[in-house]
């Protein structure tokens, strides 16, 4: 692997998105997903960075974000505030006006289906595992 200080701008180039890569992204977008969520670096693989640039739109961004507000308002219902609130988070920092890491909406956008299992169980511990998932979301998003 080359260090960044012996990069010289000759060595750089800009490679075109090709129609077909942002449409196979799209529909292999979940294992796309789960690929970057486990922090596999994006530059490895020309579907992995196509995905990554979407998942940095404000688009997708609103679309997981979207979710999770469902997920918040399912919280509220069945627990107390504080764990809503940590999961409405999530929300808030996806539609935040500053830079979110891909890695981390990936993240927020596969652990959605765990956390909502997790509140359908917080009477037996559901509680703290959709904490959890909503700390882990946040922090992934840098």
């Amino acid at each position: 692997m080359t260090a960044i200080s012996t990069i010289r701008p000759a060595d750089l180039r800009f490679i075109a998105w090709r129609r077909r890569d942002a449409v196979v992204a799209r529909l292999r977008h979940r294992s796309l997903d789960r690929r970057l969520a486990t922090g596999e670096p994006a530059h490895l693989d020309p579907l992995l960075t196509v995905r990554a640039a979407q998942l940095a739109t404000t688009e997708v961004r609103d679309c997981v974000a979207a979710r999770w507000d469902e997920l918040a308002a399912r919280t509220r219902a069945a627990a107390d505030d504080a764990t809503a609130d940590r999961v409405g988070a999530v929300a808030e920092t996806l539609r935040a006006d500053r830079l979110v890491l891909a890695r981390g909406v990936a993240y927020a956008a596969t652990m959605t289906g765990a956390a909502g299992a997790a509140i359908e169980r917080l009477h037996a511990g559901g509680e703290d595992i959709v904490a959890a998932i909503a700390n882990a979301a946040v922090a992934a998003m840098g």
